[in-house]
């Protein structure tokens, strides 16, 4: 099969007439000295710094009760629920275990 060329309906393309200039390129222009991404990193404080748990605390931690309400909410295969009553739930099974 023979290839073709196609002609441009509408307007008659002149194939002498020169090309539209392309448009310039756009470059960033650097706002601060350029850090590596590494070297951010150590310099900028973590925001969660994860506290000590006291041996013998009775209470739990905010990610403990977290997780167990998680866990309690995953129990019910999908049957809706209160999250309050999960996360009192929670503080009662953890703290229980602790005693």
């Amino acid at each position: 099969m023979a290839k073709t060329a196609r002609k441009a309906v509408g307007k008659a393309v002149d194939p002498k007439a020169p090309k539209p200039a392309a448009r310039p390129r756009r470059v960033a222009k650097p706002s601060a000295p350029a850090t590596s991404v590494a070297a951010r990193r150590r310099t900028t404080p973590s925001k969660k710094i994860a506290r000590p748990v006291a041996p013998g605390s009775l209470e739990p931690t905010h990610d403990e009760i977290a997780v167990r309400a998680y866990f309690i909410a995953q129990r019910r295969h999908g049957q809706p629920g209160n999250p309050d009553r999960d996360w009192l739930q929670a503080i009662d099974e953890l703290r229980a275990e602790r005693n």
